[in-house]
């Protein structure tokens, strides 16, 4: 429910909800669970998501550097590691829009199919198209 909250939310206060959780778990990460943490990766992630569909990079940029200090508490977790880049490479998309980063973008998203089951990468790539951020073309591009 709070995911689906900081969704609708508008980015800013998005942020301003999950400011509290980041900073309790960094105030001491050795007392966090596993589930805390990627809990809040998680909600980094929708908060993430907006900030990119508002555009605001400066949140994004935030919110990226949150899941590269959370990523770490849990390092071995392939999941986490995985979500934390979609995110990372989406920014750098949207901050330096080039070849390059857009075929890194395409390359994670297309990792998906390693990871999920087959029909969550035909969801995940036809949303990436639908806001603009790839195109058809960009994955039949790809190496795969």
């Amino acid at each position: 429910m709070i995911e689906a909250l900081i969704e609708y939310a508008p980015v800013q206060t998005g942020l301003t909800w999950i400011t509290p959780v980041y900073q309790a778990v960094m105030k001491a990460p050795q007392a966090a669970t596993q589930l805390q943490v990627k809990r809040l990766i998680a909600y980094c992630g929708v908060v993430a998501n907006a900030a990119v569909l508002a555009p605001d990079l400066e949140v994004m940029d935030q919110v990226v550097d949150w899941m590269s200090e959370l990523k770490q508490l849990i390092p071995e977790d392939p999941i986490v590691a995985y979500n934390c880049r979609v995110v990372e490479a989406l920014y750098d998309e949207q901050l330096t829009p080039n070849s390059e980063t857009k075929a890194q973008l395409v390359a994670v998203v297309k990792a998906v199919k390693y990871i999920d089951p087959p029909h969550y990468y035909t969801e995940f790539s036809q949303y990436m198209i639908a806001q603009g951020w790839l195109t058809v073309e960009d994955f039949a591009c790809a190496k795969s």
